[in-house]
């Protein structure tokens, strides 16, 4: 800012030239930034004495993002993609399924320290702050995921057995209640009638198995591999045009 001190306006006038007013050398560089070409203007400001011109040029920095993109953007996307892997392996492969998730929450926990170190500490949120928060949040869900699906599997695997049983003892009962007699008729009538009972009671069980888990988990899985993705691209949507434009 230029301005004069002892002379008001009406000794003396300031004014930006026409042809140069201000300029950047090409010699001034900032690493991390872009420094784009100043701009001018004029103000006139009242005080006790008089009228005074101000001469001011505003010069605006701009953050490269390359940098950025390629040392935490791209990284933390790359691990919430990597923790999706865990939706195509079997659902009985939990050590697989475990490790690669707590390996991408504890990395990712690491890439978002890492970032918030390199940057000033100021009080209100950041872009990379909101964008390591949401990554976390899918990586953490994908985490969370797998127990959810685990815990169905292993529910719905105890119930199953516990048919089984149900079903073996039935067919016990019904052996010792229809064993068969000596006359030929009555064996057939017998048989016949037992064949009925335990068809029955086979669809009952299974009926009841179907019912007692809604969503199966495998199932579950199946949804995450779209829902997952699908959600982190509407992320992405909304975010890069939020802060580049």
């Amino acid at each position: 800012m230029i301005f004069s001190v002892s002379y008001s306006t009406r000794d003396v006038h300031l004014e930006w030239g026409h042809d140069l007013s201000a300029y950047i050398s090409e010699k001034v560089a900032l690493p991390g930034f872009l420094v784009n070409p100043p701009t001018v203007r004029k103000s006139v400001v009242e005080y006790p004495m008089g009228y005074y011109d101000h001469l001011a040029a505003d010069f605006s920095l701009h953050r490269e993002l390359i940098f950025y993109v390629m040392e935490h953007y791209v990284p933390s996307s790359l691990l919430v993609i990597l923790s999706w892997v865990s939706f195509w392996l079997s659902i009985e492969a939990t050590p697989a399924r475990a490790s690669l998730g707590i390996t991408t929450v504890l990395t990712l926990t690491t890439l978002s320290s890492s970032a918030r170190n390199q940057l000033p500490k100021v009080s209100y949120t950041k872009a990379i702050d909101i964008w390591m928060l949401v990554c976390s949040f899918f990586v953490f869900a994908a985490l969370l995921e797998f127990a959810i699906s685990s815990y169905n599997y292993i529910a719905r695997k105890k119930q199953i057995e516990r048919k089984k049983r149900s079903q073996k003892q039935l067919q016990d009962a019904l052996e010792l209640e229809y064993t068969p007699m000596n006359a030929d008729e009555e064996h057939c009538r017998t048989c016949a009638k037992y064949q009925r009972k335990l068809v029955n009671s086979d669809a009952t069980l299974a009926k009841q198995t179907d019912s007692g888990n809604t969503v199966k988990p495998k199932n579950i899985d199946k949804y995450a591999r779209f829902l997952f993705p699908a959600a982190f691209l509407l992320f992405n949507i909304v975010y890069w045009p939020s802060y580049l434009v």
